[in-house]
């Protein structure tokens, strides 16, 4: 079993790492409305979200934060995807 330190350092990466990557989202779809001027830009958070996540796996592997961090790497793939697809085909954004 992880001892309370390890789960509290994978804690610390699973929520450093779902904080920038809800930053890059709406970074990405709400410019304006909901994002703050002080937040990276999306490409940025979302290396930062990936390092966060893949230290969860590969230093905390007891972690009981595994599993959730397992979504969010399908999530910030999925967005990452969508992310290049929208760069490929333009207006397919409404600004």
């Amino acid at each position: 079993a992880p001892s309370r330190a390890d789960e509290r350092a994978a804690l610390n990466h699973y929520l450093n790492g779902s904080r920038t990557m809800d930053a890059a989202i709406r970074k990405s779809f709400f410019t304006e409305e909901f994002s703050s001027p002080r937040e990276l830009a999306a490409p940025q958070n979302l290396s930062v979200s990936l390092s966060e996540f893949m230290a969860v796996v590969t230093k905390h592997s007891t972690s009981s934060w595994i599993g959730e961090t397992a979504l969010k790497l399908c999530l910030l793939d999925a967005f990452q995807r969508l992310c290049e697809i929208e760069e490929r085909i333009p207006g397919l954004r409404n600004e």
